[in-house]
Parts: structure tokens; sequence; C-alpha cells
């Protein structure tokens, strides 16, 4: 799993990175990480976003119906958010066998 530079929520509020305080972060694009991950001979078997934020958003955890609103629009944009713009990307890697 590896954060997205171009994750749209940064983009929008101009936060850089996932605000660990512990960890050097790399924030690169899905074009990026693919290049980094072909030219070290790993071949991508499937790419997923990481839709954690999606499942820890509760809909209906507030009786203040704007917000009940906001998170229904949150979690509407995770659903139909496309994997340029995701969070972080899970890839499923493997070794590419020696020619």
């Amino acid at each position: 799993m590896v954060p997205n530079v171009n994750y749209i929520f940064w983009k929008i509020s101009g936060q850089l990175g996932t605000e660990q305080q512990n960890v050097s972060e790399t924030l690169l694009s899905l074009k990026q990480w693919k290049n980094i991950f072909d030219k070290e001979g790993f071949k991508m078997l499937k790419i997923y976003q990481d839709k954690w934020f999606m499942k820890t958003i509760n809909i209906f955890s507030s009786t203040d119906p704007i917000e009940t609103l906001k998170r229904v629009a949150r979690k509407l944009i995770w659903a139909f958010l496309p994997l340029n713009y995701a969070y972080q990307f899970i890839f499923i890697l493997e070794k590419k066998q020696k020619k």
C-alpha cells in the first residue's frame, strides 16, 4: 500500500501526505508507482484503491441533518472516485521471472 500524491482531498485542502509523525513518506502518482515497481522487476497483478476511510464514515452517527448529508456525500464520492485520485493504492505484485 502506497500513498497517492494526487489524492483529491489533499489537492483540495493543500495537505501533503497522511500526517504520520514517525514515517518518511514518498508521495507519487499511480503512473510513477507503476514505473518504480516495473523497474524493480515486479509484475502488477491487481491495483485497488484503499477504501478504509469510506468504511469509517458512519452516516447516522450524528443527529445534525447537515452533518448527515455531508457524510452521505463523502460516501458517494468515495464510491465513485477514480483510481488516479484515490487516497492510497494497494498493489498486488509478483516478482517477474528472469528470462
